[in-house]
């Protein structure tokens, strides 16, 4: 039961993260617009995110 909760206790925290990011990355795809009229949707990625090294 107590490995039950460490893994609810890090999974909950997880899934609120990533539930916010998603929204906040859909509701400003909805809002951004270009001069042509096409959606588009910047996203800044700190240097070091997907390779794994802290930058």
């Amino acid at each position: 039961m107590k490995k039950f909760l460490k893994i609810l206790l890090v999974l909950v925290p997880a899934v609120v993260v990533v539930g916010t990011a998603t929204f906040l990355l859909v509701y400003k795809y909805k809002n951004t617009k270009s001069e042509d009229g096409e959606k588009t949707i910047i996203v800044e990625v700190p240097d070091g995110l997907f390779d794994g090294h802290k930058s």
